[in-house]
């Protein structure tokens, strides 16, 4: 396996353990910190995906610089591996690519 997926493999294991931390806390604590850290997961998972084009886009035109490029490619390194998904998601991720890029 090589570095890329081993490294998005700890993020996802990482994200589902922080989900069902914060599900644990909201259910059986009901702590109001939790439901709000829970909020803000939600909007960034929706917004995440979204905000890869405009990413891609800034990158192409080299809008951003060095120091806050290096950051932001380590954040978005679960979507450059879409590049290798199977058919259906790959086509959908690059038709979007295509849009902005």
């Amino acid at each position: 396996m090589d570095t890329l997926r081993a490294t998005a493999m700890l993020l996802g294991l990482t994200v589902s353990a922080l989900c069902s931390g914060l599900t644990v806390r909201i259910i059986n604590r009901r702590e109001k910190w939790a439901k709000r850290a829970a909020v803000a997961v939600a909007i960034f998972f929706i917004l995440y995906a979204p905000s890869f084009g405009p990413f891609a886009w800034m990158q192409r035109n080299r809008v951003l610089p060095v120091s806050v490029e290096a950051p932001l490619s380590w954040l978005y390194l679960p979507m450059f591996l879409l590049i290798d998904a199977p058919e259906p998601i790959h086509s959908l991720f690059r038709r979007y690519l295509r849009y902005w890029v």
